[in-house]
């Protein structure tokens, strides 16, 4: 999986993280990619070359979004707004 910058709830390889919680055995690996902007394009394209050529059966590739979940200088302040 794609995820850029990770941190806040993202951190320490949420890849591998959505394998486990999603049933699939220990032995299945998950890897998470931080290219930037590229990052959900670079866990695609590294799924399809496991495919076609390491022998791979199966491969999910994709990228994955939580910035109002990171913690920073900007974290959520709309929400604090109440126009009453």
């Amino acid at each position: 999986m794609g995820c850029a910058m990770q941190q806040g709830t993202m951190v320490m390889n949420v890849a591998r993280k959505g394998a486990i919680r999603a049933g699939l055995p220990v032995t299945v690996a998950g890897t998470t990619i931080d290219r930037q902007c590229a990052s959900g394009l670079q866990a695609i394209a590294v799924a399809a070359r496991s495919i076609m050529l390491d022998g791979v059966e199966v491969a999910i590739g994709g990228g994955i979004e939580s910035i109002s979940l990171v913690q920073n200088e900007h974290m959520n302040k709309f929400h604090a707004v109440d126009d009453e």
